[in-house]
């Protein structure tokens, strides 16, 4: 049976930064330092195994911040700078409050401003997004039920909380951003392990600063990617910087910082784990919501997206194209349509690369040719596409949701 790589690098890659925070943790700077550094080279190990060019840079500028951690750690304290001795106590006090004070507004200036960062700009919509119209149905539904004006007198209880769960690549993110461009509400993405690795020990601060920044816009949408990252069962080997990070967040969670007025947000987290999760983190969400596999409905509607919706001629049987994608996520059924048409363009250009060696005036004055995607085209690739859900977590999924 074939490994997957890619997934045992990233488990050795969590070990790695878990030793490294225990270390920083327990005060071991040196040792904690020489983990960081261990913890980068294999973050670069992972970010080589990396299927695409964007989630190879993204993996790539995780390894750059967890080495900066280490540099962080082996740089020299600065001597204190010399004061003068205060004339009186007052004069002390006044000073130190006045210190504190603006290191606190320098820190709180800091953390809003990463937190703004973490606004992403998408125009998906839910006609985007093939299938899975139950699905939306049901998250159209809270999401209206949250925000329209309840009669006089009333009080609707409103969702705060979502989960979304399932199997990885199947839309869990562009459903939650489209969720928020329906409603024109602003849309923060955070994946949850790089919050830890980019923020250790200051994490919480961080995600003080994402909500009080959301509740800014007045409607908000916040989205926990790799939720299980963060809030995998509780044991006793978790660090305290990991804890204070988990309180933190469940108080947002709970709305208890918020003041009142007319802004609204809902925080929607994604996990490909949900049996991670303890009790006391799951009944936060007062829904939580299966994005499964895509069904063959959604299956043809996605091929239609990704193929003719892009000016693409497909003479290949209905029937075989559903056969060959079952089991697969959206995700990688949008990676197969992009390998067949790639063998595609092969077969009808196939003096591309010649053309190539006359440099990027030879290659603008080129015409592409493109002939209608054939069975052989599909056949060609479909064997460099490996489904990553197995039988057996489907019925965790299923059992799960029960």
């Amino acid at each position: 049976m074939a490994v997957d790589i890619s997934r045992v690098q990233r488990t050795v890659l969590d070990q790695a930064i878990r030793q490294a925070r225990e270390l920083q943790a327990a005060g071991r700077s040196a040792e904690a330092a020489a983990a960081w550094e261990h913890a980068a080279r294999q973050a670069d190990a992972y970010a080589a195994s990396a299927p695409l060019p964007a989630e190879r840079e993204r993996r790539q500028q995780v390894a750059r911040e967890i080495l900066q951690q280490a540099t962080r750690l082996r740089q020299p304290v600065p001597a204190p700078r010399p004061t003068r001795a205060p004339r009186d106590a007052a004069s002390s006090s006044n000073a130190s409050s006045s210190s504190e004070t603006t290191d606190a507004a320098a820190d709180s200036d800091e953390f809003r401003e990463a937190a703004r960062r973490l606004i992403h700009k998408s125009s998906v919509s839910f006609q985007d997004i093939a299938g899975l119209e139950t699905t939306k149905a049901d998250i159209q539904s809270a999401f209206a039920m949250a925000f329209a004006k309840a009669p006089a007198g009333v009080h609707v209880p409103r969702i705060r909380n979502l989960l979304f769960y399932g199997p990885a690549g199947c839309g869990k993110t562009l459903l939650a951003a489209a969720a928020s461009n329906g409603l024109d509400a602003t849309f923060f993405a955070v994946k949850v392990s790089d919050l830890m690795s980019r923020y250790y020990g200051d994490s919480p601060k961080l995600v003080q600063a994402l909500y009080e920044e959301a509740r800014s816009h007045g409607h908000a949408v916040i989205f926990l990617d790799e939720f299980d990252a963060l809030a995998a069962s509780r044991s006793s080997d978790d660090s305290s910087a990991d804890r204070r990070l988990l309180v933190s967040l469940l108080t947002e969670l709970d709305g208890l910082t918020e003041k009142g007025g007319d802004s609204h947000v809902i925080t929607i987290a994604a996990t490909n784990r949900p049996w991670d999760l303890d009790e006391a983190i799951l009944s936060r969400f007062e829904k939580s919501t299966c994005i499964p596999l895509p069904d063959a409905a959604a299956r043809k509607a996605l091929l239609h997206l990704q193929l003719e919706n892009r000016g693409f001629t497909v003479q290949i049987p209905e029937t075989v194209l559903l056969e060959q994608t079952s089991g697969l996520s959206g995700r990688e059924i949008s990676h197969l349509c992009k390998l067949m048409i790639e063998a595609m363009m092969h077969e009808a250009n196939p003096r591309l690369n010649e053309v190539s060696t006359g440099g990027i005036q030879a290659l603008q004055q080129y015409q592409l040719q493109i002939i209608p995607l054939q069975e052989r085209h599909l056949l060609a690739v479909r064997n460099r596409i490996q489904k990553n859900t197995s039988d057996e977590t489907l019925k965790l999924f299923e059992c799960w949701g029960r």
